[in-house]
């Protein structure tokens, strides 16, 4: 059954050559609240975090180059 939910371990490297970076998340829910969801991620990367934009997920988008659409998964062909 296709899905996209998941469960992933998150690494965090700190080191003095670390800058502020512009990270792209997709996150459940319609209309997720800005603040709640910067609290999230602040707690999963331990940084501070600036939700510049919120909007919806469209599968097939390309985003930075990068085709959005999930990988067909289907082995009964």
């Amino acid at each position: 059954v296709p899905h996209m939910s998941s469960i992933t371990e998150v690494n965090v490297i700190q080191s003095p050559l670390a800058a502020a970076r512009l990270v792209m998340f997709v996150v459940p829910g319609e209309n997720p609240d800005p603040a709640k969801t910067a609290q999230t991620l602040a707690t999963i990367t331990g940084g501070r975090i600036t939700v510049q934009e919120i909007r919806p997920y469209v599968p097939g988008t390309i985003i930075n180059g990068y085709d959005t659409t999930l990988p067909d998964n289907d082995t009964s062909k």
